[in-house]
C-alpha cells in the first residue's frame, strides 16, 4: 500500500462539528482557530429538529471568523427533517488563524436546528 501524501494524510484526518440549538434560538457550530494554520470546509448541514420552522426563511451562513462567506436559507415553515447539505468538491479555505462556524437564525417557537461543519486543517 503506498503512503499518503501529507495533505491526503491531513484530509483523512479530517474532523467535525456539531450542535444543536435550542428552541426558536440562533445556533452555532465552531471549530476553533488554530495559529499560524487554515481551516479548509469541506462540507456542512443544517437539519430541522423537533418542530416545523417559522413562516419566514431561516438564515443559515457559515463564517471565516465573523465574516459570512456562505449564505443559505431553509424555507419557510419548514418540516422536521428538512435538511441543507453541502459538499464542495474544491474546499473553502478561511483565512489563517480564524475560527470557522456554521451559524443558523432562530427558527420559530419549538424549532431547533442541528448543524454540523466538516473539514481539515493545514
Amino acid at each position: 500500500m503506498d503512503a499518503l501524501t501529507a495533505l491526503e494524510k491531513v484530509y483523512v484526518e479530517g474532523w467535525s462539528v456539531t450542535a444543536l440549538s435550542d428552541a426558536n434560538t440562533a445556533g452555532s457550530a465552531t471549530k476553533a482557530a488554530s495559529s499560524g494554520k487554515a481551516h479548509y470546509i469541506t462540507g456542512f448541514s443544517a437539519l430541522v429538529s423537533d418542530a416545523a420552522t417559522a413562516a419566514t426563511p431561516t438564515a443559515v451562513s457559515l463564517k471565516d471568523g465573523t465574516t459570512s462567506i456562505w449564505e443559505e436559507l431553509l424555507p419557510a415553515s419548514s418540516a422536521i427533517g428538512t435538511v441543507i447539505t453541502r459538499t464542495f468538491p474544491a474546499p473553502i479555505k478561511c483565512t489563517n488563524g480564524n475560527a470557522a462556524s456554521i451559524n443558523s437564525a432562530a427558527a420559530g417557537a419549538g424549532s431547533k436546528i442541528r448543524l454540523n461543519l466538516n473539514g481539515y486543517t493545514l
